[in-house]
């Protein structure tokens, strides 16, 4: 049932081109709420963030990161990575993550289709890092540049957004039956908690 699920949330997903922008502005307005929500922003690092935003600033560093250039801004996040903000991403989370042993490398470069295979779906997951962690980045690059510990930037860089990585014992379970709902219940325990900070 779970493989089911999650085939059917990849294609609601992580291969629907139609999905990446709205999933953004959702990114950005749980963001809002939540920062606004936090002391140490409040509405103005709120404003400041946006303001990144529109400058594409999370967007162009993780790209630059990605092909492996050697910008300020890939630096920045794969510092943010390294600091374990990032968390896979509703897009990514539909994929499972496997080792792929010697045999699976040797079959891979031995096949022209599978090579192709890869290299789609190698792109079609890094369209997602790129809209995934991008509102991250820019929480993370504001915090530090409020003068906030690499280590609590990571924190409100990954609690900015849904945390595809916590989940009760009984998550996984939940997850293989009900699509998204572990991002459901987190999005509205966070958006409920956020609004309460607030007023």
């Amino acid at each position: 049932v779970g493989a089911l699920t999650r085939f059917y949330a990849g294609l609601m997903t992580r291969y629907n081109p139609e999905f990446f922008i709205p999933n953004k502005i959702r990114d950005l307005q749980d963001a809002s709420i939540y920062l606004a929500s936090e002391g140490q922003f409040g509405f103005t690092g709120v404003a400041q963030t946006l303001k990144r935003q529109a400058k594409f600033e999370g967007e162009s560093a993780i790209r630059d990161y990605l092909r492996g250039k050697d910008t300020e801004g890939a630096r920045l996040y794969k510092q943010m990575k390294m600091d374990g903000s990032t968390t896979g991403g509703m897009g990514l989370s539909t994929r499972k993550q496997i080792e792929i042993d010697v045999e699976s490398i040797r079959k891979i470069n031995r096949s022209t289709p599978r090579k192709a295979a890869e290299s789609v779906l190698e792109g079609i997951d890094n369209l997602n890092a790129v809209f995934e962690d991008s509102t991250r980045y820019i929480v993370y690059k504001e915090a530090l540049a409020k003068g906030l510990t690499r280590e609590r930037a990571a924190g409100l860089g990954k609690e900015s957004t849904i945390d595809f990585n916590k989940m009760g014992t009984g998550g996984p379970v939940i997850n293989a039956a009900y699509m998204f709902a572990n991002a459901s219940i987190q999005g509205s325990a966070k958006t409920k908690s956020s609004y309460d900070s607030c007023y």
